[in-house]
Order: structure tokens, then sequence, then C-alpha cells
């Protein structure tokens, strides 16, 4: 069985993967639109949920644009990104509440940050930031003693924009992630 499913990630989804792999604490991905920013994401995240069982988030700015940008969608050959999980390892799914619980007990849920302390109860050990750049800015002040005490990955993904709330937060974490040894950045260009 091939996990995540139907995933063929380009070179420099390959590279991104190979950090977290190797066990960058942070990796914190400026990508164009449609380079695969939560795709990539999300199919390391069911890998190491497949290897142990942990706790996975999803952020977005909105559940609603979380369920539209990622739970419910569908991918440009048809596929649906959640498929990217064999349905022989789900144990549930709750479409309600984008929660779905693997048969060896890991979670996977997508979560919104229209009120940050919500993420307190998520204990995930990745938490995956998409758009960051729209996150609330205490985000990043909720999660990391989470992360720290799970010995756990955050994995940072925004568009280059800067002009959103934590534009700025998301710029200072990139120019952090170029300089420190155990973090990894990565831009991608529309272009590339």
């Amino acid at each position: 069985m091939r996990i995540p499913e139907h995933y063929n990630p380009r070179d420099y989804q390959i590279e991104a993967l190979q950090a977290l792999e190797a066990g960058a604490a942070m990796a914190v991905l400026c990508w164009a639109r449609r380079a695969g920013k939560d795709l990539t994401s999300f199919a390391y995240a069911v890998k190491k949920m497949v290897e142990q069982p942990m706790n996975v988030a999803l952020v977005f700015p909105t559940k609603e644009q979380g369920m539209k940008s990622f739970w419910n969608n569908t991918e440009n050959d048809g596929f649906k990104t959640l498929d990217h999980i064999p349905k022989s390892l789900i144990a549930r799914m709750d479409n309600n509440n984008m929660r779905l619980v693997l048969k060896n007990g890991s979670v996977f849920e997508v979560l919104g940050t229209t009120d940050p302390d919500a993420l307190r109860g998520a204990n995930a050990k990745i938490y995956i930031l998409s758009e960051m750049v729209d996150l609330a800015p205490e985000v990043m002040d909720i999660i990391r003693p989470i992360v720290a005490v799970n010995g756990g990955q955050i994995i940072m993904i925004s568009t280059p924009k800067i002009d959103g709330i934590s534009g700025a937060t998301f710029k200072m974490y990139f120019d952090m992630a170029k300089k420190n040894k155990k973090w990894f950045a990565s831009r991608v260009t529309a272009d590339k």
C-alpha cells in the first residue's frame, strides 16, 4: 500500500518533505498559488499519522475556508484530496466537524482561527498553518508550547503576499528559518 495514495511530489516538494523527515522543527513554505502547499503538507502528515498515533491540525483563517479549500477539495485530476488517505486506514470520518480518525488512533482535523483559543484543545504533534499571512497573530503563541512539549513540528504555508494580518510575522519566520539549521525555508514562484 502506498501512503499517501496518488501523490507524486515535484522536485521542490521533495526537498520540503526530506527536510521534514529529517526533523525540521519548523518549515516555512512561501509557495505560489497552485504549487501544492496544502497537499504536500498533508501528504507528509498522512505518512507520519500512519507511522505512529498522533494528532494533526490543519489550520485555516476560517473553518469555512478549510471546508472549501481542503476538506471538500477535488484536485485538478479529479482526485479528492482526502482520498490520499487509503480508506482501509480510516476508522471514522466526521464531515460536519472536519475530523477523521485512523484505525491506529491518529486524529486529523481542520480548524479555523476565528476563535484562536479553540486551538488549545487540539494537542497536535503537527500543526499545518495554511495561509499563515491571514491567520490571527496569536496563533503561534498558542501552539508553540504545545509543539515544544509534544516534540512536534509546525509547517507554515502561505503565498508570497505579506499584506495579511500576519504577513510581517510570516516574513519574520521565513527569514529566521533561512538562518536556523533546525528549520527549513522554501520559496517557490509561479514560474517554477
